[in-house]
């Protein structure tokens, strides 16, 4: 049998000190919100480009829509689609490259802009095509 001497301590470990369990918290708590962190930019992301996919469909469709009911008036006009999304149109005369024709035919510039606010700031979807009509 080995002697003990007094005021020694067996070298097994009794468990952690209050030091290493604080720090290794801290590391933990330190990962967890970082990690938090890029999944709430994840989720932010997602519904910002849901948002802007909607907009561009419904500017495909208010761009569609022009010139189908009521010909193609010049000028500006604006509405709404629902309480988030607004639109504003604008038919004007496309000056670029002058189309000359002797039988009537007039190139117009038909430019759909869709608004909506994500609550921090003004976004919009901007979408411009040309439609022959004759005159």
């Amino acid at each position: 049998m080995a002697k003990r001497r007094r005021g020694y301590a067996p070298a097994v470990s009794r468990g952690f000190s209050l030091i290493e369990v604080l720090v290794a918290f801290t590391i933990l708590a330190l990962m967890l919100g970082g990690l938090f962190e890029v999944f709430s930019q994840g989720l932010r992301s997602a519904g910002q480009g849901q948002d802007f996919t909607r907009a561009v469909m419904l500017a495909h469709s208010k761009l569609a829509e022009i010139g189908t009911e009521n010909g193609l008036p010049e000028g500006v006009s604006v509405g709404k689609f629902d309480d988030l999304y607004r639109w504003r149109t604008e038919v004007v005369p496309f000056t670029e490259v002058p189309i000359v024709s002797e039988s009537g035919i007039q190139a117009l510039s038909a430019r759909v802009e869709v608004l909506w606010s994500d609550g921090w700031r003004e976004r919009s979807v901007d979408l411009t095509t040309l439609r022959l009509v004759t005159r």
